[in-house]
């Protein structure tokens, strides 16, 4: 007989709802080094949400020659990243420093950290799964992924699925494994070492999936092979975030 589907995990398991909190950047970091991967839901306001969906919807027209990622991300169908100018996100980006400056520095072993790359991720309906997996050559404890939703993201809308701890050993991921799809409202931000398997999920509905995707690193750690990929050259090791 038909085995029964087991009930998605549910994200919250990787959550810190007010980061300002008591007691929010310690269960930050201890996510961050047991699972890989921190939540912090709905974390910008809606204003910086909304100047920055303003710069998606420009889809590049305010750029001369935008930098087209798309051709090197896993199954690019239907999915395009494209380099942004970091000043466009200048604002939100400092609210994200403020908020998670406690966090990052633990977290990346630095108070200051590089910029390393800043482009827009959209996942169009009929995009497939991707397969699991790790960033290539990405071996650096001290870079972490992040990715800030900009609209409203249901699991089924092509959303980040993680499987969490995966980073703590090197087995190949089990293309069945039960991962946690990253469901969150629009302003979330997602943190998680590249190391950490993945995937972006399929798009099953209409609405497109869009989000900034941004990768930083300590001002001490190394710089892999490969990055920076997603970045307008002029921003190259152009920019930090420090405080606020």
């Amino acid at each position: 007989h038909e085995a029964a589907a087991r009930p998605a995990r549910p994200v919250g398991e990787l959550s810190v709802r007010d980061a300002g909190a008591a007691g929010a950047t310690r269960r930050a970091v201890s996510l961050w080094r047991t699972q890989g991967v921190v939540v912090f839901p709905a974390l910008l306001a809606p204003a910086d949400v909304r100047a920055l969906q303003s710069h998606a919807r420009a889809d590049g027209a305010e750029q001369e020659a935008p930098v087209d990622r798309t051709a090197n991300i896993r199954s690019p169908a239907n999915r395009t990243l494209r380099a942004i100018p970091a000043a466009h996100a200048a604002e939100a980006l400092s609210a994200l420093a403020a908020r998670l400056d406690s966090f990052l520095g633990y977290a990346l072993q630095s108070r200051r950290r590089l910029l390393l790359e800043i482009g827009l991720m959209r996942v169009l309906a009929g995009a497939a799964d991707q397969g699991w997996h790790r960033d290539d050559g990405i071996l650096d404890g001290r870079i972490a992924s992040v990715q800030i939703a900009l609209v409203d993201t249901a699991a089924e809308q092509g959303a980040l699925e993680v499987l969490p701890a995966s980073h703590t050993h090197t087995e190949k991921p089990d293309e069945g494994a039960d991962g946690v799809a990253v469901a969150v409202p629009a302003g979330s931000v997602t943190v998680y070492t590249p190391n950490v398997v993945h995937r972006g999920r399929a798009n099953a509905l209409r609405e497109t999936r869009l989000s900034l995707v941004l990768t930083v690193m300590g001002a001490s750690g190394l710089v892999p092979n490969g990055i920076p990929l997603a970045v307008q050259p002029e921003d190259a090791g152009r920019w930090w975030l420090e405080g606020g």
